[in-house]
């Protein structure tokens, strides 16, 4: 009895440190995923099971009365009743410009000139964030930049870098300034600078539901930058027990293996 109990100890002890060894890494890494850029990270690999339901974010109905969709999964048209991939890239933003469909995707900005059947790569880059078409060109957003295209010629020029990442809501031209609204706050670009405009505060306070509480808890939100100190000061320590609890088992297990062998 004494032997079963030790040998499901042991398993049951290292499939445990195995989990809270990954459990330990993953929060640190979520905790601070920004910063690490985990999203623009992409694997060599696909994701297993069953096909995924499709996330759309935006549709576009062009001039010749084409419908097509932007989704996590990619570009989609509809023809004869049924949807048909024409990009099988994440895109979050169409817009259509002088006849030229444009696609906002994670590895740049794709242009069509046949109602979105075929695509191709107008430059690199993560240009995913927001689309904007107007007299005077065509502006694309990312997360790090702001590039226009001019209606005379075509060319395509970088007039803003963004400091920090942003993640862009909406854009509004206003006489010679344009307006981008982000997660972040209310910024405006004239004369090629780009600048933070200051809001005023809400009154009263706002509503914390029970999923964001626990949310916040989890990511160090709500306790600031201390908690997230020490969220990862506990993940660390975690990891240096997990992976010293094992050491420490497997020198003398080792050591006794070969004993018994000699």
């Amino acid at each position: 009895m004494m032997a079963f109990m030790r040998k499901w100890h042991k398993l049951l002890g290292l499939w445990t440190a195995a989990l809270v060894l990954m459990l330990s890494i993953t929060g640190i890494l979520l905790v601070h995923k920004k910063e690490f850029g985990l999203n623009k990270i992409t694997l060599g690999v696909s994701t297993t099971g069953s096909p995924s339901a499709l996330e759309p974010w935006q549709t576009l109905v062009t001039r010749q009365g084409g419908l097509l969709l932007a989704a996590k999964q990619g570009v989609f048209q509809k023809q004869d009743g049924q949807w048909r991939q024409t990009l099988a890239i994440t895109t979050k933003a169409l817009a259509e410009q002088q006849g030229t469909l444009y696609a906002a995707t994670r590895n740049g900005l794709y242009s069509s000139n046949d109602g979105g059947a075929t695509w191709h790569q107008q430059f690199e880059g993560d240009a995913r964030q927001f689309l904007q078409t107007g007299p005077r060109g065509l502006l694309v957003i990312s997360t790090t930049a702001l590039w226009h295209q001019s209606v005379a010629d075509g060319s395509w020029q970088s007039i803003a870098v963004f400091k920090k990442p942003l993640d862009v809501r909406s854009v509004a031209i206003q006489d010679n300034r344009i307006l981008i609204t982000a997660k972040e706050g209310l910024f405006q670009l004239a004369n090629g600078k780009l600048e933070q405009e200051r809001l005023p505060k809400a009154a009263g306070k706002e509503p914390l539901d029970l999923q964001k509480l626990i949310t916040d808890l989890h990511n160090g939100k709500l306790g600031g930058w201390w908690l997230i100190a020490a969220i990862d000061l506990t993940a660390l320590t975690l990891i240096f027990l997990t992976a010293s609890g094992i050491w420490i088992w497997w020198v003398p297990h080792r050591a006794r293996r070969a004993k018994t062998r000699s």
